[in-house]
């Protein structure tokens, strides 16, 4: 998504001012609609009853597979289950299914199975239900050869013996006979073999050609450094696919999310290496010169700093958010007054007030040189008029970090032999499920049509002030206000310029129908690329027609979760 610069509305609105008095000022009407019943309806919701807490149930092991794929495909292929749910636990992940014969609201079949995937290796094990199905009794030669290979699927001693009890044939141990036998076996419990320098660089080596493949995982990049002192190795995976697209980005997300662990150490992230590698592969698949003019990403200096090494100190470096430490024992006034801050939409007004935002807070002296360090020296580009049209929080980029974890490593961390093999499944995984087209409109959601069409059925006076080439600009009240307040001096201290400030925003509309393409300096514009006044004012400007289920919902109301009642039908008398 390219990025443009925004406009400097303190400015403008100095600029402004002057200009209206002398030109004209028009009111856009009130919106007035020809249809009688545009009330929503309220529906009875009854209680849901409490589910009932399910029995235990006695677990017997079946069979240990090589991946997770030829588990599932082996469950696929019995045809008589389906997937119920996922529980985390301490070896890795549990998967449920349940016999598909019943249906899934009401009572359930006894007989169900689950898959144990570990977060330290890719084998897979299946358990079933000893109800409802016939098992073969196995007699077993050696009572320790089977405590041996119950043992090595990770079953703790009582699990041992429970598994012990249902084979036939055999004298069952005592629980302590159990776990005094398990003692000389406690070193070999988490056995990894651990991977030398020299097997990883050989790795690397091998995966560094580039297929032909365009969604096959290799090794753009890597780094093996050898020394007695201080070993160190960095290396970057990616798909032919990831790179096409990422070719004509301006807007880089980065962070760095840590589960890896190596000779028994955790493993820090450096980024220089993977801008580096992005950009030289880039040029040498495409011929293209890769320059992304945005970094969106938290407070780590080292991937500022790497960003900036690679591409230069001409890009914007825009801070996701101001850190969680930086509100902790903080005056709740003084929160909400550094939300009002965030709040400002060009660089002008916010050297302004974050002015008086310290000479407001100057009392407060461990916190404002702490904040004045931080957050207006080092990490400046916090406030939502940073850049124009780059995204205001680093949530997806976040969203992925925890998908990493959940999906992939278990929230385990994982030694690098085994990194080696997630980091390409799910790098393959994110190549395969990239859309081939990026979104060039904001998505309006049914919840931003009911807002836009309840701010337009409200009294509000919406002048328009002035007309250019492109754009017609209008002025709307903020909040509950139906008339735009006019100041007669500008402000001075931070409590007037909350006041100023949040008392009316400014709508810029193209001439044609292509309104989507409309501005605001509203928060919420800022954060979605879209917000209730352009929406709202295309429907008094009857640009846009909003769908019906956007008018069943009483004015003042909020939209309630779920899909929209459907229209009762009409009364016909015959």
């Amino acid at each position: 998504m390219a990025s443009s610069s925004g406009e400097g509305n303190a400015s403008h609105s100095k600029s402004l001012s002057s200009f209206v008095e002398q030109s004209f000022v028009e009111k856009v009407p009130i919106l007035e609609s020809d249809e009688e019943n545009e009330q929503g309806t309220d529906t009875d919701e009854g209680t849901i009853p409490k589910k009932k807490r399910s029995q235990s149930k006695d677990w017997i092991f079946v069979k240990k597979f090589e991946d997770k794929h030829s588990a599932e495909e082996y469950i696929k292929a019995e045809k008589i289950w389906s997937f119920l749910r996922t529980h985390d636990v301490e070896e890795g992940r549990k998967k449920y299914f349940r016999c598909n014969k019943v249906v899934r609201k009401g009572p359930q079949c006894s007989a169900q199975l689950y898959l144990l995937m570990y977060s330290f290796s890719d084998e897979v094990l299946l358990f079933r239900t000893d109800s409802d199905h016939d098992h073969d009794s196995k007699t077993l030669a050696c009572i320790k050869e089977e405590i041996n290979k119950l043992y090595d699927l990770h079953l703790k001693p009582k699990a041992i013996l429970a598994n012990l009890t249902k084979i036939g044939g055999i004298k069952v141990p005592k629980l302590s006979q159990v776990r005094t036998y398990l003692i000389d076996r406690r070193r070999c419990k988490y056995g990894q073999p651990t991977i030398s320098l020299g097997e990883l660089e050989a790795w690397l080596r091998s995966h560094s050609p580039i297929p032909d493949n365009e969604h096959e995982v290799y090794v753009i990049g890597y780094e093996v450094i050898k020394e007695t002192s201080s070993p160190r190795f960095r290396f970057v995976l990616s798909t032919k696919y990831l790179l096409q697209k990422a070719r004509d980005v301006k807007v880089i997300h980065a962070d760095a999310t840590y589960k890896l662990v190596w000779q028994g150490f955790p493993v820090l992230v450096k980024t220089k290496l993977l801008f580096d590698a992005i950009k030289t592969n880039i040029f040498n698949l495409y011929s293209q010169t890769f320059k992304p003019e945005v970094l969106v990403c938290d407070a780590a200096k080292a991937i500022q700093n790497a960003f900036i090494e690679v591409f230069g100190e001409d890009v914007t470096i825009r801070m996701s958010h101001v850190e969680k430490d930086t509100r902790k024992n903080v005056h709740k006034d003084l929160l909400t007054d550094l939300d009002s801050l965030q709040a400002v939409t060009d660089s002008e007004t916010f050297e302004l007030a974050s002015q008086a935002f310290l000479k407001k807070w100057e009392d407060e002296t461990t916190f404002i040189q702490y904040f004045k360090e931080q957050w207006l020296i080092q990490n400046r580009n916090w406030y939502l008029g940073a850049h124009m049209g780059t995204p205001a929080t680093n949530n997806a980029l976040e969203s992925h970090n925890r998908v990493i974890k959940d999906e992939y490593t278990l929230r385990e961390r994982l030694p690098l032999s085994r990194f080696l093999t997630v980091a390409s499944e799910f790098v393959n995984g994110w190549s395969l499920a990239v859309d081939e087209v990026f979104a060039t409109l904001p998505t309006m959601t049914l919840k931003d049509w009911t807002e836009a069409y309840q701010w337009a059925k409200l009294p509000k006076d919406v002048i328009l002030t002035y007309s250019d080439d492109a754009f017609k600009h209008y002025e709307v009240p903020a909040g509950k206000a139906n008339k735009i307040q006019n100041f007669e001096n500008t402000w001075t201290d931070f409590d007037e310029y909350k006041v100023q400030w949040f008392s009316k925003w400014r709508v810029d509309l193209p001439y044609n129908i292509d309104w989507m393409h409309g501005k605001c300096n509203c928060p919420a514009f800022y954060k979605k690329y879209m917000c209730k006044h352009i929406i709202g004012l295309a429907i008094r400007l009857k640009l846009a027609n909003p769908p019906p289920e956007a008018k069943n919902v009483l004015i003042g109301q909020k939209r309630k979760r779920g899909r929209p009642s459907k229209s009762k039908p009409a009364l016909i008398i015959q």
